[in-house]
């Protein structure tokens, strides 16, 4: 990093938890390049709230150095390949079920999921989608409200290609019973 310049502070980010798939870890790392003292209060602050906050037990802790160092090259490749197949593969699952409108994701573990309320009957909002989802298929999705998006949900990558498969097949099932389609057609 210093050797990107001598003027202007930089703040580098980064983790375990995206990389090697371990997010209950909570292990992260912040670098500090300040050679001109702009971040005193910024460091100060940063150091103080790495007090507060709950990190990882002394074995994740050791067990750091070797995930770091000794992790060969073809892991990386590896594992973005293998997530990029099982997005691409969510994406397809819900693309052409009613009711959905997936977004592809963007080097995200998940893809978000827009619910087209207007072509579902009986689903008021994410929160009910969710609800009645995990109730009457056992798929666990977040409600976008949570992320400030009313009316979307989440859902992970990350399970094997067998299981996202057995969750489009469970999706379409779930969609297809409150589909205004199916609805309208069955009274006819």
């Amino acid at each position: 990093v210093a050797s990107l310049t001598k003027k202007v502070p930089i703040l580098t980010l980064s983790g375990l938890s995206k990389q090697y798939l371990v997010p209950g870890w909570r292990v992260g790392w912040i670098v500090i390049h300040d050679p001109i003292g702009a971040f005193i209060k910024i460091r100060t602050a940063l150091q103080k709230l790495s007090t507060l906050l709950l990190g990882p037990n002394t074995l994740i802790q050791a067990s750091i150095p070797s995930i770091l160092f000794e992790t060969p090259d073809s892991y990386y490749n590896e594992l973005n390949d293998k997530l990029h197949r099982q997005s691409l593969l969510m994406y397809n699952e819900f693309v052409d079920i009613d009711g959905l409108t997936p977004i592809k994701a963007r080097g995200a573990l998940y893809i978000m999921v827009k619910i087209n309320l207007n072509q579902l009957k009986g689903i008021k909002n994410d929160i009910d989608f969710a609800n009645k989802l995990v109730r009457e298929q056992g798929i666990l999705v977040l409600p976008g409200t949570i992320f400030g998006m009313a009316n979307y949900f989440r859902c992970v990558i990350c399970p094997p290609s067998h299981v996202i498969s057995e969750i489009g097949k469970r999706m379409r099932e779930f969609c297809d019973k409150y589909s205004v389609n199916a609805i309208s057609s069955s009274k006819l």
